[in-house]
């Protein structure tokens, strides 16, 4: 017996890192979940910003910290109203767009639920790999009163998106995936680093 002990202390010892891993969704603790899979094109709820506990709402600034979940396709809606389809301009944060995995800032006017126009994309970034089904992608989302979005990777300084537009509007976010066949999973309204 002792012998066995002693046998699966050593094997696990072999193995720093691997199969005793430390837990990855540590990092939604406090944090609501939402899981998107009714596609970009589908009528989905917008909910009003105030109405979250752990989003600062400062000077004009609104700070929030949020995850996704899933290989890729994760869409944040920003708009003024909770209906925002003929002709209310949508700015979208997008992580991992496609199979190219892009990831930018985008405006358009959604003109019904399934149709839109005047798109503008702002510069695109590749994030091959930063999405995953096994360890949720947090970051936080800075929008300023005069349109500067800011979204930071936790425990980075730097932002990965850091574009201006002094349309968006902060009033209402919306969570949508891509497609009726993927699943994505957001975690919100989670408490911010300080």
């Amino acid at each position: 017996m002792f012998l066995r002990i002693v046998l699966l202390a050593v094997a696990v010892g072999a193995f720093p890192g691997g199969y005793l891993d430390e837990n990855k969704f540590e990092v939604t603790r406090g944090c609501l979940q939402l899981n998107a899979n009714i596609g970009f094109n589908v009528d989905h709820p917008y909910y009003r910003m105030g109405q979250f506990r752990n989003v600062e709402i400062n000077n004009g600034t609104t700070k929030m910290r949020m995850g996704v979940l899933g290989d890729r396709n994760a869409y944040i809606r920003l708009t003024s109203t909770n209906r925002p389809y003929y002709s209310t301009l949508i700015h979208e944060i997008v992580i991992s767009h496609s199979i190219a995995c892009e990831t930018f800032l985008q405006r358009y006017v959604r003109t019904a639920v399934d149709k839109f126009n005047s798109h503008l994309a702002f510069k695109k970034i590749n994030t091959m790999g930063w999405m995953s089904f096994y360890a949720p992608l947090m970051f936080t989302v800075e929008i300023t009163g005069t349109g500067r979005v800011r979204v930071t990777r936790d425990n980075e300084q730097l932002p990965f998106i850091d574009e201006t537009d002094s349309t968006i509007s902060t009033n209402y976010i919306g969570f949508v995936n891509w497609a009726t066949n993927e699943s994505t999973i957001f975690f919100v309204d989670c408490p911010l680093n300080k």
